[in-house]
């Protein structure tokens, strides 16, 4: 018996653009298990080294822009400035991300608190409640959100979808 598959279809002109495998339960639980064996070889990594990586996978991506892009609107009907957006973003945010783990930013129940002002609160895994520009942890690239999304030319950066 043939493994069955599955078309993968162009939004924007019901085009089948590729035919896939598709993934039985016992795929699924093999991926799960890979994983979860990926998770504890990633935390047993020294934080440097995980910044290391972190960094050169948003090299790669920036590396790909343009290729990412174009998969993106093939695959997911998006405007060609909205996918190179989304593939700058996540090399932004691998570079964000990278930027916290030497820190110890990521360990724990730390999370970084999105805030409209400086003077706002976060939460650091070592220094516990601080006012933001105290904690050894990143903001986000450029200030706060707002901010960020201002500093980027519009042609090439369309508006961000409320979360």
């Amino acid at each position: 018996m043939s493994q069955p598959t599955l078309d993968v279809i162009a939004p924007a002109t019901a085009e089948v653009i590729a035919t896939v495998p598709a993934a039985t339960a016992a795929d699924v639980d093999a991926a799960v298990r890979r994983a979860a064996t990926a998770q504890r070889s990633w935390a047993a990594a020294a934080p440097a080294d995980r910044a290391r990586l972190l960094r050169r996978f948003a090299a790669v991506v920036d590396e790909h822009i343009e290729e990412l892009a174009q998969l993106e609107v093939r695959e997911a009907g998006h405007t060609v400035g909205n996918a190179r957006w989304e593939a700058g973003n996540v090399r932004d945010l691998l570079d964000y991300a990278a930027a916290g783990a030497p820190n110890g930013c990521w360990a724990g129940r730390s999370r970084w608190r999105a805030a409209s002002t400086s003077r706002s609160w976060s939460r650091s895994a070592s220094s516990g409640s601080s006012p933001r520009g105290t904690s050894r942890c990143p903001s986000r690239p450029g200030g706060s959100p707002r901010r960020w999304r201002r500093a980027t030319p519009s042609s090439s950066s369309p508006p961000r979808r409320p979360r």
